[in-house]
């Protein structure tokens, strides 16, 4: 209880400082500092997920540290997997696509494209505005 309390009272205090380190330099724009933002709150959502962990299965503090050590070093492996398996992943989904689309009547196969369209045209919105 008191190491969840700490946990919240630290993480208020890393973005009130993120937030103050920011606007003191003045030069990073709001995409940047919202990037920022989220990045800080990743890390500290990770931290609370590992000293939940920690409580939970009673865990040392090597121990914690060689958790994040493994997981660190899975999710590269991860994401190199991710990138070198995109063509498969992008003909399953384009297949997973058509077997549901074979599914639908006429006036419904023509919803479900809109939405598809939809869909993509977002996706390369959100692709383009990372890419800047």
């Amino acid at each position: 209880m008191l190491l969840k309390s700490f946990s919240k009272l630290l993480l208020a205090g890393l973005f009130i400082g993120a937030a103050f380190s920011v606007n003191a330099q003045g030069t990073t724009t709001p995409a940047t500092s919202q990037k920022q933002a989220k990045q800080e709150q990743r890390a500290a959502k990770k931290e609370q997920h590992y000293d939940k962990q920690a409580e939970n299965l009673n865990l040392s503090e090597t121990q914690k540290a060689e958790f994040k050590k493994v997981d660190a070093e899975y999710q590269a492996k991860i994401k190199t997997v991710r990138k070198e398996n995109k063509a498969e992943t992008d003909r399953l989904r384009d297949e997973r696509r058509a077997a549901k689309r074979a599914l639908l009547n006429a006036e419904q196969a023509e919803k479900f494209d809109q939405q598809y369209a939809k869909k993509q045209e977002k996706k390369a919105k959100k692709a383009e505005k990372k890419r800047q």
